[in-house]
Formats: C-alpha cells, structure tokens, sequence
C-alpha cells in the first residue's frame, strides 16, 4: 500500500435500484470513502465497456458497476445483459496485465444501504493495497520504454504457431473438367477428384494454375449467360505475391483474374458495396470466407438473393512475409514456385529453398475447416492444413466430402484445434509479462486502420473513432484514449460475431498479432456461455445478445486469474 494514497474510485449506479441504496446508505448515516466518485445511470446495461476504459484512461484507479439483482431489473432484462458484457470486458483487461481487482461488478437493491456501504469499503481498501493505476494510463510505450520482451514458443514469437504456415488453395482436376456434378435446386455443387479414391490429398502447389483457369472459364460462363452482372475476384497486384481483390465487369476484364498461393485476402467484406450494386454479383469464396458472409447475412449488411458463391478448395495460403521471415529477400519477378511441400525460390542472392509450413497463414495452421459453409458451386478440393502440436506439420488430409462433426465449434476434429494455444500460453504467464508482452506489440500500432478496414465484422456506416473534426473521418488518433485503447475497444465491438478469419493479423503492417484479442473472446465465450462459432450459420444469435439465469458473474475472473 502506498503512503498517503488516495484513490479515484469511480462507480456507475443504476439508477433504480444501486443509486437508491447508496441515498439509503447517506440517509443512515453508514459512511464510506469520499473517493468514491457515483455516476448515476438509467440501468446497468447502459455502462458501456467504452465508459469502463475511459475512466481509467482519465486517471480512475478503480471502477465499480452497481445494478439491480439479476431478476429484479427495472427494464426486466438490462442486467443480464450487463453481466456477459462485463464479464468479457474483465476477462480481456487480466487477459492484457491490469491487475486483478480493479474492475467489480456488485449487484445492490434500494434497500440495502448497508451493503452499498460495505461494498465500497471493501473496494477502497482493495484498490488501496494495489496502488495507483499506472497500466492502463498508457497501454503503449514509446522510445526507451520499450523492451525486447518475447514469449517463447520454441521457435517463433507469440503471434505465429510453430510450423503454423499456410500454403495455398488449389485442386486436382483438369482444366474446367469435373468429375461429378449435382444439381439440387439453384445449389450446384462440382466436385474434382475421385470420390472413391479414400484418403484424398490433392497437390496444392502444381494444381494451382489449372484451378484458376477452371474459375476463369466457369467466370466467363456467368458473365455471358447473364446469370452474374460482374465477379469478384483477385488481380495481380505490384507483385505476383501480393493479389488484391477486384471486381469484373466482362470476359475480357477477367484476362487479369488471379487465383494463385497468396489470394489470402476474405473477399466477404466486399460484398458489403456488391450488394449496393445492379446484378448479380459472383464471388470466389474460401472455406473459412464462408464464415464471414454468413455473419453478414446474419447483420443484413449482404444481400443473398444477388449474390452467386463459387466456393474454391483450399489448401492453406502463404504469406510473403513467412517467406521473408526466412531470410529470404530480393525475390526476383516469377521466382517463386509451390509445389507440394516445399516452395522454390529465385533471388538475386541464388536459390531458395524452404518448407511450405513455414510460410503458411498463421489461420490456416488453426484452420477451423475445410467445409464451405453456403455456395451455389464448388471448386477444387481441399486439404487439411491443421497443424499437430509439438509437431510442425499438418495433422492429415481432408477427404473429398469434408463432414463438421463438431456443429457448434465448426471444426472437423475438435481434438486437434489448436487455435488457442497461444492465448493459454500468454494466460499463464503473470499479469506483469503480459503486460510487458501486449504493450511492446501494441506500441509499434502506427494507426493506419486497415484492421478496421479489412474486417468483415467492422461494417458500420460510421465508426465509433472516426471524426469530423478536421472535415474528414480521423486517420490518426483524434484523443489520447483512441491512442491507447484502439484495439481492445475494436475486438469487443466484434466480440460475439468474430469469424477469426484472421484477416486482421495478416493486414497488420507491424506484423502485431491483432487475432489473439478475437480469440481470447472467443475462448471465454466458449467455455463461459457454450461453444458458439459466428457464422457457422446464418441467423445465429450471438451470445452477447442472449443471457440465461444461470450465467457466470464477473468474479469468475477473479477466480481464474493467474494474479498480478
């Protein structure tokens, strides 16, 4: 405890029920400290996680939520509510180092006084033993406060799984030849390979070009009958490694049509402006890009009725910068080369060698499943791209019918997910590491939002950190709190209806591992509320716009927590 500190308390009371009972605790004369600052709201459920952040970022040394006892609500509901929300917003902030404590959740009725005046007692004094808040006053550091401070995952940084690297999609087919096709409905569904064959392990690497001359000519077929008014696609971009996503409006156009080891990009976002458009838009989606479109579908941000879907096999995408990171640098136009296994590599310094693993997407080592989960036709096949723990290769081959056996988590094989394998590591490292770890990671964020541009989830109209204030939506930061918040307040708006498409992570010019915020709200979702996979199917409720009685309360954290 320090000597003569006095800390900012800072309490939002609901209005009904809390704030009455802190009048009765006045009225009785029951005293407690004067730090307690009380901001009066019409309910529980009004406390943004955004005002939690706020006032710490404003020099609160603790914050306290008070409401009415979970049934008693005013509003009926408000409270229920509150307590998911709170409950991730705690998780999150022991997730990044704030010490544990600093943050309660006390549910109190207008006729206790008594409890009202015990309870912030209590948190006076426990906020007292932690001392002055210095974490959350700046999540970033800059110049000399910065450290080389690493976790050990044997061979890599935090952010990328060891061997957890993503080739390419592609199929084994030739030409525009399919070897089975099914017409069911307006759902048609071609098939390449050999259905019988058993175990079916396409060659990703060698298949690619026949893949993309198979979507060319089945593209071209759309746009002449009429059935798409325009596709949407990847073109090459300054490199052959770095495609971007294009519309194509006619035959001649799709002459620029990619489809190659690096089309990482999820073009569901795009949609967003498709479905402003005259037509029938055709789009090229991955597996897991199915995820996404389905949770559009779900906010009504996409529009399924103008929408073609030609789900393309996928095999694991590359990453130019898993190759870099290598050691591999001057690549010379062309020079480089996918096979199978391995990735060949011309530069200006000789040839290159390296396995495919190393360079995969971080996701795709994680992947949830090779499953498309709408499309009007398929593509190719796929492969499963899964990395085996301990091991640094894949865990298998996908067959050509890929079966989800687990619904609610949306994978194949829930025994060899792996994908929150880094955030256990972090979660049992100690409150000071973690911060240390999430500080230096974040300091390096130079705001340039292509996060919030990339992401299918981040949809709205207007976002909450754009600005007017200089007549043009804000690039950087408009305040300090935008500063030091950016990314936490950015994953809980999403918390509850993230695919972890991953697309965050992959954008990131700072190579900052952005995913790891979704999926630490994924996990406690999971484990506090049931497996829930956003966008598994369209329509699905999140589990931030549910409750059940039963529900964890915010101390939970407490009790999980590593400490500080």
């Amino acid at each position: 405890m320090q000597i003569g500190f006095r800390p900012k308390i800072v309490a939002f009371c609901c209005n009904w029920c809390s704030y009455a009972g802190a009048d009765l605790a006045g009225s009785s004369r029951l005293s407690y400290p004067a730090d307690v600052k009380i901001i009066r709201v019409p309910c529980s459920c009004r406390v943004n996680p955004m005002f939690i952040l706020r006032a710490f970022e404003k020099g609160a040394d603790g914050v306290i939520m008070c409401g009415c006892h979970p049934g008693d609500c005013h509003y009926s509901t408000g409270n229920f509510y509150a307590r998911r929300r709170m409950t991730l917003l705690f998780s999150m902030l022991d997730f990044i180092g704030v010490e544990n404590g600093r943050c309660r959740v006390e549910w109190v009725s207008a006729a206790e006084g008594a409890k009202f005046s015990q309870t912030m007692n209590e948190f006076v004094e426990k906020i007292c033993s932690l001392g002055e808040n210095v974490r959350l006053s700046n999540l970033r550091k800059t110049g000399s406060q910065q450290t080389a401070f690493t976790i050990n995952t044997e061979k890599r940084e935090t952010h990328r799984l060891v061997g957890a690297v993503v080739t390419d999609a592609s199929w084994t087919g030739e030409g525009s030849k399919v070897s089975e096709k099914e017409e069911n409905g307006n759902q048609m569904s071609v098939v390449t390979g050999d259905p019988e064959a058993g175990q079916y392990e396409p060659e990703c690497g060698s298949q690619t070009a026949k893949t993309e001359e198979s979507l060319k000519i089945r593209l071209a077929q759309l746009l002449e009958s009429g059935k798409a008014a325009r596709v949407l696609g990847w073109k090459k971009g300054e490199t052959d490694y770095d495609p971007e996503p294009a519309f194509f409006e006619n035959k001649d156009e799709l002459g620029a049509f990619v489809y190659n080891d690096f089309c990482g990009a999820n073009l569901s976002k795009y949609m967003i402006e498709a479905a402003g458009l005259d037509g029938v838009t055709a789009v090229v989606l991955k597996p897991c890009d199915t995820y996404s479109f389905n949770q559009l579908m779900t906010e009504h941000r996409v529009v399924r009725e103008k929408t073609y879907i030609i789900g393309v096999g996928c095999c694991g995408k590359l990453s130019i910068s898993g190759i870099r990171a290598q050691g591999v640098t001057g690549i010379e136009e062309n020079g480089i080369e996918v096979t199978d296994d391995r990735i060949k590599i011309k530069t200006v310094y000789g040839d290159r060698e390296i396995e495919r693993n190393s360079a995969m997407l971080e996701r795709c080592g994680v992947c949830k499943g090779k499953e498309h989960r709408i499309f009007d036709e398929l593509i190719g096949e796929s492969r499963d791209t899964t990395i085996c723990a301990g091991t640094g290769k894949a865990c298998g081959s996908a067959a050509p019918d890929s079966t989800v056996s687990n619904a609610a988590a949306g994978r194949e094989n829930s025994g060899k997910d792996q994908r929150f394998a880094e955030v256990e590591r972090i979660e049992k490292l100690s409150a000071k590491e973690r911060f240390e770890y999430f500080s230096n990671e974040l300091s390096r964020c130079i705001r340039c939002n292509a996060c919030r541009n990339v992401c299918p989830a981040c949809s709205c109209i207007k976002c909450v950190f754009d600005g007017n204030q200089f007549d043009e939506a804000a690039k950087a930061n408009s305040e300090p709190f935008e500063e030091k918040m950016f990314h936490i307040i950015r994953a809980f708006h999403v918390a509850g209806r993230c695919t972890d498409c991953g697309e965050c992570s992959r954008v990131c010019p700072q190579n900052i591992p952005l995913h790891l915020f979704n999926r630490k709200f994924i996990k406690d979702i999971n484990e506090l509320y049931g497996e829930y996979c956003a966008g598994y199917e369209a329509g699905s409720v999140s589990p931030l716009t549910r409750f059940t009685m039963q529900d964890a309360e915010p101390s939970v954290v407490t009790e999980r927590s590593k400490g500080c």
